[in-house]
């Protein structure tokens, strides 16, 4: 499991956090409408399959910023 916690500026918009796989395939999805919070990912895919151990990225995005960061997924 990992912890997701965002903040981003835009309080009227949506945003969202996408996780790709280190080949750049988006494997999870996450729509987010506040400004802040936590999200917990259990590792698995939008399908609810469970991915392997590995670097995976997390990509937050709304109206005017995007921002990514590397994380280690380890079962």
């Amino acid at each position: 499991e990992i912890k997701i916690t965002f903040s981003h500026f835009q309080k009227t918009e949506k945003a969202k956090i996408e996780i790709f796989d280190i080949l750049g395939r988006r494997v999870k999805e996450f729509l987010i409408s506040g400004c802040s919070g936590v999200i917990q990912w259990e590792g698995v895919d939008d399908g609810g399959a469970i991915l392997p151990s590995g670097v995976y990225f997390i990509h937050l995005s709304d109206f005017k910023s995007n921002q990514s960061v590397p994380a280690i997924l380890l079962r």
